[in-house]
């Protein structure tokens, strides 16, 4: 039986540096192009690109919004009204509780944001293609890894992504 070693600190510091210099850039660069390259789509801002992936995955409310963004309610509240007018998002009273009003994507919104998620993948797959298939095996064990050491963190309701049905965008 072989005994698993345990990182040394030193280590661990490396690896930490190595994870914020690379993920936030790697998630900018991609969201940015995303943005900017998407001449048949409206203009959004990063807020609004979030809160249409937050909207997509199941946050359906504007507290829901707020609390997966970590803003107040107000601040999400003047993204979706801009949302709102571009026609990308729409707002309903819920049959259960007439005070509560429920957000969705409208069907323009929907397409915009699949459009997207596929130039999402598009950035990622033209950035990646000069990696083997090894390397990127290995990226992805090395991200199974990290995920499974974070994975008994407790996910929030509707911010992150819990299986299939959510894009990672």
């Amino acid at each position: 039986m072989t005994e698993k070693k345990i990182a040394s600190d030193e280590l661990l510091k490396k690896c930490e540096r190595i994870l914020w210099r690379t993920l936030p850039s790697v998630l900018h660069a991609n969201r940015k192009l995303s943005l900017e390259n998407n001449q048949n789509s409206p203009q959004l801002t990063p807020a609004q690109y979030h809160i249409l992936r937050n909207i997509d995955r199941g946050a359906n409310s504007i507290s829901d919004l707020a609390d997966c963004e970590r803003v107040s309610l107000p601040a999400i509240s003047r993204h979706v009204d801009d949302l709102v007018k571009q026609g990308l998002v729409k707002r309903t009273r819920d049959s259960a509780d007439r005070r509560a009003i429920i957000l969705a994507l409208t069907e323009k919104g929907q397409t915009v944001w699949n459009k997207m998620v596929e130039r999402n993948h598009q950035i990622f797959s033209d950035k990646m293609q000069h990696l083997s298939i090894q390397e990127v095996e290995t990226i992805i064990k090395g991200l199974e890894l990290l995920y499974s050491a974070f994975a008994n963190q407790p996910l929030e309701n509707n911010c992150e992504a819990d299986g299939e049905k959510h894009h990672y965008a």
